[in-house]
């Protein structure tokens, strides 16, 4: 027996062992692939599922939160053809921050009376003109107030039309 062909058939059995470990690394790297793959889809379908519950509970706490809102005033009311009054109906004095027109570009055309801040008394008027140039008119406005006797002032916006 010669040394050379035990040699000879120990490394080809040595190679045929470490082929076959290696053709088995590479099943078992194959179906650990598949199932982080198979994970990774799951992970992505319940984070979509997770956003799509988050943008729900956002649209039910806005609701919730306009439901609960301070009605704080009444209808605008024309007090002839560009002159025009809203009341404070909440009960309580009102501090207004400021009065948003829109559309924006017609922001111009809407001016308080006074200056602002401005303090309203419970039942009292803002006053306030919404003028008209050239086609542009103020369709809505926002009014951003607050209670004056909340020591927060945590400031609040309500949106009103003008019904002309």
């Amino acid at each position: 027996m010669d040394w050379t062909s035990l040699f000879s058939d120990g490394a080809t059995l040595a190679a045929i062992a470490a082929a076959a470990v290696a053709f088995w690394q590479a099943v078992v790297a194959t179906r650990q692939a598949r199932a982080a793959t198979a994970a990774s889809e799951e992970a992505g379908r319940r984070a979509d599922e997770a956003n799509r519950a988050l943008a729900r509970s956002a649209d039910a706490h806005e609701t919730i939160a306009l439901a609960h809102r301070p009605n704080a005033w009444g209808n605008p009311m024309p007090a002839s053809d560009y002159k025009w009054a809203i009341r404070n109906s909440s009960g309580r004095e009102m501090v207004v921050h400021g009065v948003e027109a829109s559309p924006a570009r017609a922001g111009s055309l809407l001016q308080v009376e006074g200056t602002l801040p401005a303090s309203v008394r419970a039942g009292g008027l803002l006053r306030f003109d919404a003028d008209a140039r050239l086609g542009l008119v103020v369709d809505s406005f926002t009014i951003v107030w607050s209670f004056a006797d909340d020591t927060d002032q945590r400031q609040h916006r309500s949106e009103r039309l003008l019904r002309r």
